[in-house]
């Protein structure tokens, strides 16, 4: 999942990759990790925005993007859930401590 941060990764990819039916794959995935191959797919993609906003001037339009996000709300509504706080309120927290 990692090397395919950027891409849109579906569960029908993610099983087909281990040759396995999408229920199964995902609760393998599930079993292991306590959380589903999708939240934690959003988690990495969000990990990896906090590192843009923290060691870039990237503008979060240029952000969401590249993390393979087709929608700035829907990026957004995600950061938060995951952050608990928006992209730029967390930039901004990032760039003041």
């Amino acid at each position: 999942m990692r090397e395919n941060i950027e891409n849109n990764l579906t569960l029908n990819i993610m099983a087909k990759h281990f040759n396995i039916s999408v229920s199964h794959f995902c609760a393998l995935f599930q079993k292991e990790t306590k959380v589903s191959p999708m939240k934690y797919f959003i988690t990495l993609k969000i990990e990896k925005a906090c590192q843009y906003l923290e060691l870039s001037h990237m503008k979060i339009a240029d952000i969401f993007p590249k993390l393979g996000f087709k929608d700035g709300a829907y990026f957004n509504r995600m950061f938060s859930k995951v952050m608990g706080i928006s992209p730029s309120k967390f930039r901004e927290r990032e760039q003041h401590s």
